[in-house]
């Protein structure tokens, strides 16, 4: 993950990620220290239609599977209201 740049050809991050068009929902992990909370922040920031959560975990990046009740709730939220 370190080695992509999603802004390679693209001129910038922010660039990259303006042109995805879809309702994005990003949901980062308190303690997730391989994706960390400030990256996810940032993608929700520069995706036009992106709504950020976190989700307080102690599972570090396995947050998101040990916590399925919590990332369940979140997606059924955003997308089913």
């Amino acid at each position: 993950m370190d080695s992509h740049n999603i802004a390679k050809e693209r001129y910038s991050i922010s660039n990259a990620l303006g042109n995805i068009s879809a309702n994005t929902l990003v949901i980062g992990i308190s303690s997730d220290q391989l994706c960390p909370i400030q990256e996810q922040q940032e993608l929700a920031e520069y995706i036009p239609k992106a709504h950020f959560e976190e989700i307080d975990s102690i599972y570090g990046h396995d947050g998101f599977l040990v916590e399925i009740q919590k990332t369940q709730a979140l997606i059924l939220h955003y997308f089913f209201g």
